[in-house]
């Protein structure tokens, strides 16, 4: 801007400098004429190339702050895919391992889920050959549901008195004395597991004899889902769920175990559906069920 002023002053000054010189004779001033022309000359010459040199010292610059702007963020990029990469490659690592690790919990719970099916299949087989021997004692049937919680424990590597007690006399505030058929054990907790043979092993065999009658069947299964319901409402009565065994308190539940898979699919439906429990405090289970309690049990604690 100031360029374009100094240049409009000295255009003024030419104007007046050959005004006045017109007005003076050419013989007495033709020497100062001259010599102030090229004076004029001159230091329009250096203004012209004062600015061309501004010109392209403008461009110059502007070149270099395109140029440094441009490596600036080149470097800026190139860092910020460096890390992206980095950070990339480290979240893949990361989720492949992790898959890698689910991979292997689910196969050794795909492992365990078949062991507990064979050792299911073999407890089953176990209760028609024992159902043989014992005829139709009730009593020897509750000790056969004994038998078959002490061979869950077993299966599951459980130590006896150390994660688990069987037949243990667990005295109440109020001085009575109940006796469990199992209780499972953690540092601070316990389970409570009552066995409860509702039905003796003849008309277990009834029941799968495909010869007994439609009638017989029905008279069966009723007479089945009322044994269980009131052992169930004697189990609820007795609070088990209140009692603190060896310090250790139990949950808001015990377990009634029904040892026949036949006999416990009957009664199922005896099961309330929002709280899966048979009566107040009290969940049902039969061996399949209780593979699953025991070995959830195991691994939470």
């Amino acid at each position: 801007m100031e360029i374009y002023i100094l240049v409009l002053v000295i255009c003024i000054g030419f104007y007046l400098i050959n005004k006045k010189l017109n007005m003076k004779s050419d013989d007495n001033n033709s020497d100062e004429v001259k010599e102030l022309n090229d004076r004029l000359t001159k230091v329009l010459g250096r203004m012209e190339s004062d600015n061309k040199n501004l010109r392209q010292a403008f461009i110059d610059e502007k070149v270099n702050m395109e140029q440094l702007v441009l490596k600036v963020v080149k470097e800026n990029t190139e860092s910020q895919t460096k890390n992206f990469e980095k950070e990339s490659s480290t979240l893949i690592q990361s989720i492949n391992q992790q898959t890698k690790d689910f991979n292997d919990y689910f196969t050794r719970i795909d492992s365990t889920i078949g062991t507990l099916d064979n050792v299911t299949r073999e407890m089953k087989s176990e209760i028609n050959d024992f159902s043989k021997i014992l005829g139709p004692s009730a009593s020897l049937a509750g000790d056969l549901g004994e038998f078959q919680l002490e061979n869950l424990f077993k299966f599951h590597n459980l130590q006896k008195n150390i994660d688990y007690m069987t037949q243990v006399n667990v005295p109440t505030t109020d001085g009575k004395s109940y006796q469990p058929d199992a209780i499972l054990i953690s540092e601070d907790k316990c389970l409570i597991i009552d066995s409860k043979a509702t039905a003796n092993l003849e008309v277990i065999k009834e029941l799968k004899n495909e010869e007994t009658s439609k009638e017989r069947m029905e008279e069966i299964r009723r007479d089945i889902k009322d044994k269980v319901s009131n052992e169930a409402k004697k189990l609820s009565k007795k609070e088990y769920q209140n009692l603190t065994v060896n310090g250790k308190s139990t949950p808001e539940f015990i377990v009634m175990f029904i040892p026949n898979e036949n006999v416990y699919l009957i009664v199922k439906e005896l099961i309330d559906k929002e709280t899966n429990k048979i009566e107040a405090g009290v969940i049902m289970a039969g061996p399949d069920n209780l593979n699953f309690i025991i070995l959830m049990w195991a691994y939470i604690n």
